[in-house]
């Protein structure tokens, strides 16, 4: 049993804010029962939106979730806590797919934006003191996949393992431009470093989303709990690794 007197570990955290508090939060108590409320208030994970649908695609978007679920059950490690916690928190995990050819076909960043802040309107999600999983989603397009197939590739020739840490996905914030920055946009020429603490013009432009290994996501989505911005992990071209690296693409 835990000693109440000792600080709570970041995946008891984790989990508090981004499970278990949501069942008696308005807007979320009096979701419908069903598969989309069990997913809201039970579990923990990302909505990813597909908008690549070549037809290699079809065995790759399935490679591209098994590599997510195998970064995501080996990095939720980096956060303390006990074997119980983290098992915890791995059996919370879950992400919804959404996929369909004549809606999301080829769409760009903003169109994500716009249909993740749709389906969280059509449930009544209140747009603030949302867990972090609600505030970004994940984007996989032709250049995720075309990232993934390459990685895939070498594996096979290697006779290797696929390597994860170099597979990226995605990362868009829905509440871009953030209203409490103003109409500013995030651009290079503007320092932004006076009011988020790191945050400065070398980060390049920014536009409300950014690239992110799937090793790293954890570390993103704790980060984001803990009210930290999404332009924190921008680099503009590169890929965020984890642990303030970055990479080209």
């Amino acid at each position: 049993m835990s000693d109440p007197d000792l600080p709570s570990s970041s995946a008891t955290l984790f989990l508090e804010q981004e499970v278990y508090r949501l069942g008696t939060a308005p807007g979320f108590r009096y979701l419908p029962p069903g598969p989309v409320r069990d997913f809201i208030l039970l579990s923990w994970g990302p909505l990813i939106y597909r908008t690549s649908y070549k037809p290699e695609t079809k065995h790759l978007i399935h490679s591209f979730l098994r590599c997510l679920n195998d970064a995501i059950s080996s990095s939720l490690s980096q956060l303390s806590g006990s074997d119980e916690e983290i098992k915890l928190l791995t059996q919370a995990y879950s992400s919804k797919l959404f996929s369909n050819r004549d809606i999301y076909a080829d769409v760009g960043e903003e169109a994500v934006r716009r249909v993740f802040h749709e389906y969280k309107a059509s449930l009544d999600i209140p747009a603030t003191d949302l867990p972090s999983r609600l505030r970004v989603c994940l984007m996989v397009d032709d250049a995720v996949l075309s990232n993934l197939k390459a990685i895939l590739n070498l594996s096979e020739i290697l006779e290797k393992s696929t390597d994860i840490d170099r597979c990226w996905v995605k990362v868009i914030e829905e509440n871009f431009p953030d209203s409490r920055f103003g109409d500013r946009p995030y651009v290079a020429n503007v320092d932004f470093s006076d009011e988020v603490d790191g945050v400065g013009d070398y980060r390049g432009n920014y536009r409300g989303w950014t690239m992110v290994a799937l090793s790293a996501l954890v570390e993103v989505f704790d980060g984001l709990r803990q009210m930290k911005h999404l332009v924190r992990y921008h680099r503009e071209g590169r890929v965020y690794l984890g642990g303030g690296k970055w990479s080209s693409i």
